[in-house]
């Protein structure tokens, strides 16, 4: 329903026939729905009668004279006596969102009984309501008997008369939220606020003070908020943009010219496929309000791709899980399958040593691996020196979900899946692991490992997903000793290699170019830094090595 007020809402009562008590009343309509209102109609009705709640009595309603505001567009004509009817003027069919109109009831005869008298009003609409306004009859004296505003809608830069009368006052004052300034007891003012403004008159006397209100509605278009949400969000995704506007008979988003309906709030959501910025543009009164928002399409973060577990039988199940944002979609190969993107894990079962390939989709897709081993795998494989015996190596192996085999010196034999065993040296060494349709070779060629007081103490190869799965990480560890300057020198060192099936060297000597040195060399073509030099002269040709082959 539309708002209405009225102006003033207290008025003096006749006391004597001879000297009537006449008043001026401003009806004020407004649309605060925030959509536009049809209206075909409006009717004011007073009830004649000299009672409380009777504002004229019969013999005087009939000189009520009816008029409309200064800028409304609409006719108000009587009906009756006591009965006005109100029409919006062709092409207007009713209120826009946010307007102000007036009506304007003079000569209007107060009867003698105080108490509060009541108008009736209905709107004739495609949802017919109704309501009343109060107007308090009190006791003559100090009064104020009129407070109007022409127009009582303006746009910024217009202006708009106030006028007013009063009674019994000695002292009036005319009060906004900004400004306050004494005026005269009866008069006018032009005004020219830059939004809209409610005008208090207030008059003394006789040691009391009454006031009175009238509002001039400045009708301009806002945007009061414009929002997306979210407004980071993966490629495709949707965001739902709200919005709310005062004074706005259209509005429209931009890219794309998009009609938002209805204009005073309402929410829309799209899909989104790149970063920008969303504008607004809110039209009405012969202005435009825009207000934009960012959006951004955020690229895919793929942080994690791991499995569990990394080494199975043939067959067994494995759970690969990751952790994405932003990403609209997966691709894992193997299988080749597409996964939605609310996906964070999958079971599958590799018969073979297997490399799994994530592909997070979206803007600036990502892609992750991880190997799992599956069939015989060997865990780890290692070596031990004895410096007191330097023709004798302590190898230790473990083997899972398989059979173990070890060849010594072309002597093959079965041996259990975890175990160690000496080996006299010279010999190469092979671990041979069958489980499944799998078969994983580990081959170590031991050169000379003790040379004096210069030692490879220990060697270790292991790896999550086994040391013979392709593409899998293998870490590389070993200890080795000697001489410096009077003290005993031992280094640990360590690398991790991702690196397929082959061959792999470790090499500590003690000369490069004619220097005594300690230098390493691990895998193909990754020299290490050299290290601290050792004194005395070095055999040539005579370094400590040891290579192996995984395949």
């Amino acid at each position: 329903m539309l708002d209405y007020t009225i102006s003033p809402n207290a008025v003096p009562r006749t006391v004597s026939p001879a000297e009537p008590s006449v008043v001026t009343l401003m009806i004020t309509v407004t649309n605060k729905t925030g959509a536009e209102v049809p209206v075909q109609r409006l009717t004011f009705t007073i009830e004649a009668g000299d009672g409380p709640a009777n504002l004229s009595d019969a013999e005087h309603l009939s000189e009520i004279r009816p008029a409309v505001g200064s800028g409304t567009p609409w006719e108000i004509f009587p009906a009756s006596d006591g009965q006005f009817f109100a029409y919006p003027n062709p092409p207007h069919t009713g209120l826009e969102a946010g307007e102000s109109i007036a009506f304007v009831l003079s000569q209007v005869i107060v009867n003698r009984a105080i108490g509060n008298a009541q108008i009736g009003v209905r709107e004739s609409a495609t949802e017919p309501d109704s309501t009343t306004l109060t107007v308090t009859k009190q006791e003559p004296g100090l009064a104020i008997t009129e407070l109007l505003a022409s127009p009582v809608q303006i746009t910024p830069g217009q202006t708009s008369a106030l006028a007013w009368r009063t009674t019994g006052a000695s002292k009036c004052t005319m009060t906004t939220e900004r400004s306050s300034q004494p005026v005269d007891r009866s008069g006018s003012m032009q005004v020219s606020p830059q939004e809209t403004t409610v005008y208090t008159l207030s008059a003394e006397g006789g040691g009391r003070t009454i006031h009175q209100q009238v509002i001039v509605t400045v009708a301009t278009v806002k945007v009061l908020s414009f929002s997306a949400t979210p407004r980071n969000l993966a490629r495709g995704d949707e965001t739902t943009f709200a919005w709310e506007t005062t004074g706005a008979a259209s509005c429209s988003l931009d890219p794309g010219g998009i009609a938002l309906e209805p204009p005073a709030a309402g929410k829309l959501t799209l899909p989104v496929e790149v970063s920008g910025f969303y504008t607004l543009i809110a039209s009405g009164h012969g202005r435009q309000d825009p207000r934009t928002v960012p959006v951004t399409v955020m690229p895919v973060e793929l942080t994690r791709f791991g499995a569990a577990p990394l080494m199975v039988a043939a067959g067994g199940e494995v759970t690969l899980s990751w952790d994405a944002r932003w990403a609209t979609g997966f691709w894992l190969d193997p299988p080749g399958q597409a996964l939605d993107r609310g996906t964070s894990s999958v079971t599958v079962r590799p018969t073979r040593p297997t490399t799994y390939r994530l592909i997070a989709r979206g803007l600036e897709e990502r892609t992750k691996e991880v190997t799992v081993s599956a069939g015989a795998a060997i865990a780890a494989l290692g070596l031990t020196t004895n410096p007191g015996n330097p023709r004798v190596m302590m190898l230790a192996w473990e083997v899972v979900h398989g059979t173990a085999e070890l060849t010594v010196g072309g002597t093959t034999r079965s041996v259990s899946p975890a175990g160690n065993q000496p080996i006299i040296l010279p010999a190469e060494v092979t671990l041979t692991a069958t489980g499944g349709a799998v078969t994983t070779r580990a081959t170590l060629r031991p050169g000379i490992l003790v040379m004096g007081q210069l030692m490879l103490k220990s060697l270790r190869l292991a790896g999550p997903a086994g040391i013979g799965a392709e593409g899998s990480t293998v870490m590389t560890s070993w200890q080795a000793q000697g001489p410096f300057g009077g003290y005993v020198w031992d280094e640990h060192s360590s690398r991790t290699l991702t690196t397929p099936a082959g061959q792999a060297e470790l090499r500590l000597g003690r000369h490069v170019a004619g220097r005594p040195l300690w230098q390493g060399n691990i895998g193909i073509g990754e020299p290490l830094a050299p290290l601290q030099p050792l004194p005395g002269p070095a055999p040539a040709g005579r370094d400590i090595d040891m290579s192996w082959s995984i395949s």
